[in-house]
């Protein structure tokens, strides 16, 4: 088969863009021809260097996504490498418009080959985070919150026209965990229902350190950015290192929210804080690690946890994100604590910071629930979608 992925951004350091480069090396280990399509890059150098030889990319020449350029260059990368599937990772940028009018201008294009696979809760865009209320902004608040019902409504509206679009022009519509489809089926109707497949994010294969490696390390690998709630982590961190002092808390990931954390560190005088900063490879910080741990505003299928799980680490998350419990049964490979009940999430830490014996338990039963989400057994789901043709 000829497979072109299609999406808003590539190489940079998300999790779409990773999935994406694992997807096409696995097809592209199969003998298959793989073409990945972009309108803008960020510093993905490390997406790059694993990518497979044979895997070519192309960006689009114009940063402003409706551009004639864009869809010119488009038409011509379709024409030239005739694909036979066309995957779109669908990363919230409103790119199918190019997308739908290249397939147009193809006559036989339309429709029966493309794949839309969506990438995080359908609904995560009418649940974002407040800032906090400042007195000069009061006012401004204020109207914000009485109008929030329309605000809601109209975005609403917005992404339920979006999806029936994407489904009617798509073969298959992807999500990544059943959780997902009573919001799905909300925003395009029952009757649309009929193209949806479910397909987990695959999991990095990396090699396995013995346990007895192990330190008394809490992580977080992610973007340090206001949706990932790492100020909810330093929160708990405070309150569960004093009686932990054996314990260090080692966040990975850079950001926008970077300064304020150190600075909220400091303020508090939290001991046994490490800021690594971005790692392209942050196998080493799984295999030392004993837990993982998340607290995000949303998620889609994060791969941090299947990762950090196939290492041996405990996780500990919030609910919030329907896939949480598809990755982790709580009380047997981690926790999935009510968002955002933060005294029992610092509880289900302490219990296993201060139980090895349980910790030990956790991580195994943790390991054998990510080796599910393996990319052997998450590509032979695609290729039953992709050779059925939805």
């Amino acid at each position: 088969m000829n497979i072109l992925f299609y999406l808003h951004q590539y190489p940079a350091f998300g999790g779409i863009e990773t999935v994406t480069t694992m997807l096409a090396n696995a097809f592209a280990d199969d003998g298959h021809n793989v073409t990945i399509v972009s309108f803008i890059h960020k510093d993905g150098s490390n997406l790059l260097e694993r990518q497979h030889p044979s895997v070519k990319w192309h960006e689009l020449p114009d940063a402003e996504i409706d551009a004639d350029a864009n869809r010119r260059a488009l038409s011509g990368i379709i024409a030239n490498f005739r694909p036979d599937k066309i995957i779109f990772q669908d990363s919230y940028a409103n790119i199918q418009h190019v997308l739908f009018s290249a397939l147009d201008s193809r006559q036989g294009d339309r429709g029966k080959k493309l794949f839309v696979a969506e990438h995080s809760s359908p609904v995560w865009s009418l649940g974002r985070r407040i800032k906090p209320l400042f007195v000069r902004e009061l006012l401004k608040r204020l109207v914000v919150f009485l109008l929030n019902p329309y605000f809601r409504y109209r975005r609403f509206q917005y992404e339920s026209r979006r999806r029936r679009e994407l489904f009617d022009r798509a073969a298959a519509y992807v999500i990544l965990s059943k959780n997902y489809e009573r919001a799905i089926r909300r925003l395009v109707g029952e009757n649309r229902m009929g193209k949806l497949h479910v397909i987990p994010n695959p999991t990095r294969d990396e090699p396995f350190v013995d346990m007895s490696s192990k330190k008394k390390q809490m992580l977080f690998v992610g973007s340090l950015i206001p949706t990932k709630g790492v100020d909810r982590l330093l929160a708990v961190w405070r309150d569960v290192s004093r009686l932990h002092p054996d314990w260090e808390f080692v966040i990975v990931g850079d950001g926008v929210e970077r300064k304020k954390l150190e600075a909220f560190t400091a303020k508090e005088k939290l001991r046994h804080v490490r800021f690594e900063g971005f790692r392209g490879n942050p196998a080493p910080y799984y295999q030392a690690a004993s837990i993982i741990v998340m607290a995000s505003d949303f998620e889609g299928w994060p791969m941090v946890l299947g990762e950090a799980m196939g290492q041996g680490c405990v996780p500990v998350v919030y609910d919030s994100f329907a896939a949480a419990s598809d990755i982790i049964d709580d009380g047997i490979n981690g926790r999935v604590i009510r968002h955002f009940k933060h005294r029992k999430y610092v509880a289900a830490v302490e219990e296993l910071m201060d139980n090895a014996v349980k910790r030990k338990c956790f991580a195994e039963a943790a390991r054998q629930k990510a080796a599910k989400y393996c990319m052997e057994n998450v590509k032979k789901e695609w290729y039953g979608l992709l050779q059925g043709g939805g």
